[in-house]
């Protein structure tokens, strides 16, 4: 008789969280090989996250999906793959925000685990994560030129409370 074991990668210890990885401010996109993730969207604006004084930090496992354009070398980009566990959460934990432009999702795990966080999360306004998280999340609008702009203006209005995580917790707990 086979059994499956079912691990949670949604909650992490904060035990198990490496020391902070990078020391300038950031910004955090992951999983930017996959084109659906939508990571060029975050590059053409690289220069806005610039003139705020953050870094972009790109995770990854391949990037042969991406082409390669001159803000691949621009010293404010950096680029990291396959992190161990300790350091993805170092990562995510230490982010001004996660930003995730994905265009289709069934749920989101890394906005849910950014959250649980305390990390920010700016996204494009899709059903799912309306409606798995309300309105934690910063939205993009991406009919407006100016809608990332907009929503890194929000960030250091955007505050994720104790009660947020704790509600977040409750709501999605594998118990």
């Amino acid at each position: 008789e086979q059994t499956i074991s079912i691990v949670s990668n949604v909650f992490v210890s904060l035990n198990e969280i490496a020391e902070r990885q990078i020391q300038e401010d950031y910004l955090l996109v992951l999983g930017a090989q996959n084109p659906r993730k939508n990571a060029a969207y975050v590059l053409k604006h690289i220069h806005e996250i610039k003139k705020r004084g953050y870094k972009l930090v790109f995770v990854y496992s391949d990037a042969e999906n991406f082409e390669q354009n001159e803000s691949w070398s621009d010293p404010a980009l950096i680029q990291l793959s396959y992190l161990a566990d300790a350091v993805y959460y170092s990562l995510i934990r230490h982010a001004k925000a996660l930003i995730y432009p994905s265009l289709y999702e069934g749920f989101g795990v890394p906005v849910l685990q950014s959250l649980c966080m305390g990390t920010p999360v700016i996204c494009f306004k899709l059903k799912v994560f309306s409606d798995c998280f309300g309105e934690l999340p910063i939205f993009i609008n991406d009919n407006k030129p100016q809608a990332f702009s907009e929503a890194l203006n929000q960030l250091e209005l955007r505050h994720i409370t104790k009660e947020d995580i704790d509600r977040l917790q409750q709501k999605y707990s594998l118990e």
